[in-house]
């Protein structure tokens, strides 16, 4: 039975990542209205019902936005650390104690033939963490919203066939941008964003595992484009002896709609 993912929305107005198994389905992260997951969860043949579980891996509200709305209609827990909890519990709005689910920070969740298992990551929220999925022997991980990677991350997310990796923006466009010089030295800080430069870096160094596909994700809409990050992340690889295609494959995910889907066999 393959593990099926495919990226719902990706990017700085909101996030939403759907991973099936042969019995299960989660989400990682709900962060644009409840109408537009439903939508989007009709679109790839998936019942908003089916949905098992909602994992946060932090706070703000492009990975929340739509996660109280739908936990309430559709009976789903909600799964996040304590402190993470504790800083968006008056954004969702009430939900349920047979809902809430409060995970421990580098734990493993099993649901159905799902296994979910969660790693730290730098970002500047409460308690940031982000995801593994398992079944069987094939692996998806998400990296983004973090503002560095840590060998401990890269331990977290081997053996991964696919990974959602963050390539959130490219240097010159952000010291060019409007942004608030405040602004963009938390984007470029060690609590903010991956640039494509450090994605392609993390993505050489993941190379001789198992890996097959990464999507680069959570592009920002002012200070990166998808040519900018793809050829940039392209360029870096090629001048390492690594050729996409052959030794990975890299696509898109989108701030507007959902990849098409990824099964890893």
């Amino acid at each position: 039975m393959p593990l099926r993912v495919y990226s719902l929305y990706s990017g700085s107005s909101g996030n939403a990542t759907l991973v099936a198994g042969g019995e299960s389905k989660i989400l990682i992260d709900c962060g644009v209205s409840a109408r537009a997951v439903e939508t989007a969860l009709h679109n790839v043949g998936v019942k908003p019902e089916s949905i098992k579980g909602i994992f946060i891996t932090h706070e703000h509200s492009d990975h929340i936005k739509g996660v109280g709305i739908m936990s309430r209609k559709y009976g789903i827990p909600v799964y996040a650390n304590e402190k993470t909890w504790a800083a968006m519990e008056d954004k969702v709005g009430d939900i349920g104690l047979s809902s809430i689910r409060i995970i421990n920070n580098e734990s493993e969740i099993f649901i159905d033939d799902l296994c979910v298992g969660n790693f730290k990551i730098s970002h500047d929220t409460v308690d940031p963490i982000s995801y593994t999925v398992t079944c069987e022997n094939k692996k998806v991980s998400v990296v983004t919203d973090t503002g560095n990677i840590t060998s401990s991350m890269l331990n977290a997310v081997l053996g991964s066939q696919l990974i959602l990796l963050e390539s959130n923006y490219d240097p010159k466009m952000l010291a060019d941008c409007s942004y608030p010089t405040i602004l963009k030295h938390r984007i470029a800080g060690s609590k903010g964003h991956l640039s494509n430069c450090d994605c392609a870096q993390t993505i050489l160094k993941l190379i001789d595992s198992n890996i097959k596909y990464i999507l680069l994700a959570h592009l920002s809409k002012e200070s990166n484009t998808p040519e900018v990050a793809y050829c940039t992340v392209k360029n870096t690889l090629e001048a390492n002896g690594v050729y996409i295609g052959n030794d990975v494959m890299v696509d898109m995910t989108y701030r507007d709609r959902s990849t098409h889907v990824y099964n890893l066999l």
